[in-house]
């Protein structure tokens, strides 16, 4: 991530996550209503038919994958003939992978059923996230302008993701959880590649050469950026809206799972959508019982 490939590879490993646990939440929440049941959020989809947990596979081949490309572009070593640091942010990286690492690992035990404490996926998952924002947030103390904005924007959508991951697991009958987290992943895996055009452009790979069209100190630039990451933001609330739709339609065609929008997401936290009517019958039934009060004290 200190190079303009290093960012779209990792842009393409997020937005295939992001998009795999979408369309399966969405999945779910449309087969749920269609059978009455209660949607209950899940930290891993197998292939859909089977029981093979693709999504854990893919986990730990795109941390290892990460882990080693950064050692390999850190050269292997982390000191110099002096004795002195180096390669720090290259290590850091090293770490996040690292967490990923051990998060995957914890998935694919508690997948087989492994005894270990209930939950530790979740837990994994959220510090995982929480160190990401964290070694973020870490490295723009030397860094000014759109160097600095570009680094620290997606600082809270990674804090949101780590707190999404904690809430999931106690907040057992609610989705927006779910959605929520692939909705952040998302939005960070499209500025990942909004990172890489503005922090380094195309160039011979791996591209870790600094844009010289890009003056970090211009006001033009700083605008630019805070309006794009406001951009992301609404094209990716787009996506998930659209994945929805396609969702939904493509079980109606092939399922027949057809679903209304009779009631709102309120429906499933104990809340009622209130229609005209309700409101009229509601009214009539105030009324009469303010007629029998007064009846009754006099």
């Amino acid at each position: 991530m200190t190079s303009f490939w290093g960012y779209v590879t990792e842009g393409c490993f997020l937005l295939v996550l992001s998009l795999w646990w979408m369309i399966n939440t969405f999945a779910d929440i449309v087969k749920c209503k269609h059978a009455t049941r209660t949607f209950r959020p899940k930290m891993t989809y197998p292939w859909p038919g089977t029981n093979f947990p693709v999504e854990i596979m893919y986990k730990i081949f795109v941390s290892t994958f990460g882990f080693f490309g950064q050692l390999a572009y850190g050269g292997g070593k982390f000191y110099d003939e002096e004795g002195d640091f180096k390669s720090m942010t290259e290590l850091m990286y090293m770490t996040i992978y690292g967490m990923f690492m051990l998060h995957s690992v914890l998935d694919l035990s508690l997948w087989l059923r492994a005894p270990l404490v209930k939950g530790s996926n979740y837990a994994s998952a959220a510090t995982g996230f929480f160190w990401y924002a964290f070694a973020l947030h870490s490295r723009t103390d030397d860094l000014e302008g759109v160097q600095m904005m570009v680094r620290t924007f997606p600082v809270f959508i990674l804090l949101i993701t780590s707190a999404c991951f904690v809430l999931e697991p106690l907040w057992s009958r609610g989705f927006m959880c779910c959605v929520v987290r692939a909705f952040c992943v998302q939005t960070y895996a499209t500025w990942c590649f909004q990172s890489a055009h503005v922090l380094h452009g195309a160039s011979a790979f791996p591209g870790s050469e600094p844009n010289p069209s890009w003056d970090p100190k211009d006001h033009r630039n700083i605008a630019y950026t805070a309006a794009f990451f406001g951009l992301h933001l609404c094209i990716n609330l787009v996506l998930v809206t659209a994945t929805y739709t396609a969702t939904a339609l493509f079980l109606r065609m092939r399922h027949g799972i057809k679903v209304d929008n009779e009631d709102d997401i309120t429906s499933g936290y104990g809340y009622k959508t209130l229609s005209y009517s309700d409101d009229v019958k509601e009214s009539e039934h105030e009324s009469k019982v303010k007629l029998l009060s007064s009846y009754a004290s006099t």
